[in-house]
C-alpha cells in the first residue's frame, strides 16, 4: 500500500507529466509535454517517452523512479529481439541463477493491455510465465524488434525515442546506473 504523501507525490508527477488530468478544461490546446524517463547504463543513455495509454501503469513506474528502484540493477534477460530489468537480485552478482524472479513485491493488481502494436523501441511491463499482465510487478522490458505477437498480451508503458543504440548493446548482466525523471523543458 503507498504511504499518502508517496500516493500525492506520484498523483502530482501524472498529472504533470500530462498522463492524466483534473477536467478537459484544463488541458492547453497543444497538450503537455509527456514524462520522459532517463535511463543511464553502462554503454550510454536511453530516453522513454511514457505513454498515455496505461496511465496506472504508467504511475507504478514512476513510483518506482522516484525511488530509485532500479539504480544498480542489471539486464537480466537480452536475446535478440529485448532486453529485460528490474529484478532487484541482479545487484547481487553471485545469485545470478535467480534473476528474473524478483520484483518489488507489490504486483500491479491489474491490467492495462492495449492495441498499440510492440514495435522497436516499445517499452513494456514483464510478468511470470503462466501467469497473467495482472501479476507485473517492476519487471520492465524493452523490444530490439517488431514483435506482433506481443500486442495485447503485454501492458505497453513506453517508447524509446534517443538512445536505441545503446539499447542494441546492452548484454546480460549489464548495469542499469539508475533511471531519473527527465525534467519538464
Amino acid at each position: 500500500m503507498l504511504q499518502p504523501r508517496v500516493a500525492l507525490v506520484l498523483v502530482g508527477l501524472v498529472a504533470a507529466a500530462g498522463l492524466v488530468q483534473a477536467s478537459p478544461q484544463a488541458r492547453p490546446a497543444a497538450g503537455p509535454a509527456p514524462a520522459v524517463l532517463v535511463m543511464n547504463t553502462v554503454h550510454g543513455v536511453v530516453e522513454i517517452e511514457l505513454l498515455p495509454d496505461a496511465p496506472k501503469s504508467v504511475a507504478r513506474v514512476l513510483e518506482l523512479v522516484t525511488r530509485n528502484f532500479y539504480r544498480g540493477l542489471r539486464i537480466h534477460v537480452a536475446q535478440p529481439n529485448m532486453i529485460q530489468f528490474g529484478d532487484p537480485a541482479t545487484r547481487n552478482m553471485e545469485s545470478m541463477g535467480a534473476w528474473g524472479q524478483g520484483g518489488s513485491r507489490q504486483t500491479l493488481g491489474f491490467s492495462e493491455l492495449g492495441k498499440r502494436p510492440f514495435t522497436r523501441g516499445m517499452v513494456g511491463y514483464a510478468y511470470p510465465r503462466g501467469e497473467g499482465p495482472e501479476r507485473a510487478d517492476s519487471q520492465l522490458f524493452i523490444l530490439k524488434s517488431n514483435t506482433p505477437a506481443m500486442t495485447g498480451k503485454y501492458v505497453v508503458v513506453g517508447r524509446v525515442t534517443t538512445g536505441m543504440d545503446v539499447v542494441d548493446k546492452l548484454g546480460h548482466a549489464d548495469m542499469i546506473r539508475n533511471i531519473t525523471l527527465k525534467p519538464a523543458s
